[in-house]
């Protein structure tokens, strides 16, 4: 639960923070339902062997994705003054640019996803 809650705090974006948000709630509830009655521990366990870590590498592949979108950022800031002086050409922009789109359609699509 805590990992899940450091990857929403950590994750921008108010609609991807709402889902995780949500996870974070359904959790707890599953939680609170094995404290009431141990009997539904084996369903427990298959959130905790598959569902739980499943949600783990998706939440670290999106903020991956957030890091590279603030890195391409980074080199696009760059990238523009070196095109300014000539350092570099348009296609070596327009490259920066085109892994920028690729990432920011990665990251949409993941958010799109219903949880």
């Amino acid at each position: 639960m805590r990992r899940i809650k450091a990857a929403n705090d950590a994750i921008p974006g108010e609609v991807i923070s709402a889902k995780i948000s949500r996870m974070e709630l359904l959790v707890d509830r599953i939680f609170d339902r094995v404290e009431q009655n141990p009997d539904s521990v084996n369903d427990m366990r298959r959130m905790m062997d598959y569902y739980l870590p499943t949600t783990m590498k998706l939440l670290e592949a999106y903020e991956e994705l957030d890091a590279q979108i603030t890195q391409i950022l980074d080199d696009m800031s760059t990238a523009d003054s070196r095109l300014a002086t000539g350092e570099i050409t348009e296609d070596e922009y327009m490259s920066i640019y085109i892994r920028y789109m690729e990432v920011e359609n990665k990251k949409r699509l993941f958010s799109k996803r219903s949880w």
